[in-house]
C-alpha cells in the first residue's frame, strides 16, 4: 500500500489523528503541498533523527 491507502482507514477512524509522512518527492512539489494542505507534515528523505523528531513535535503539538 502507498502512503495515501494506509493514511485513508487512520482518517476513517480518527480524523483528528496526526500523520508525519516522509517522502522522496521533490520538497516543492504539488503533492508535498497537497499533503502540508491535509494537515500532514512531510519530511523528505534523506532526513536525519532531529528532522524528524522536529516534524513530530509539531504534528503534536497542532490543536486537535
Amino acid at each position: 500500500m502507498d502512503g495515501s491507502a494506509t493514511i485513508a482507514p487512520f482518517k476513517t477512524m480518527n480524523p483528528k489523528v496526526r500523520i508525519v509522512r516522509s517522502s522522496g518527492l521533490d520538497a516543492y512539489s504539488h503533492t508535498d503541498r497537497a499533503t502540508d494542505a491535509m494537515g500532514q507534515h512531510l519530511v523528505p528523505k534523506p532526513c536525519t533523527a532531529e528532522t524528524m523528531l522536529r516534524a513530530l513535535r509539531r504534528a503534536l503539538a497542532e490543536p486537535t
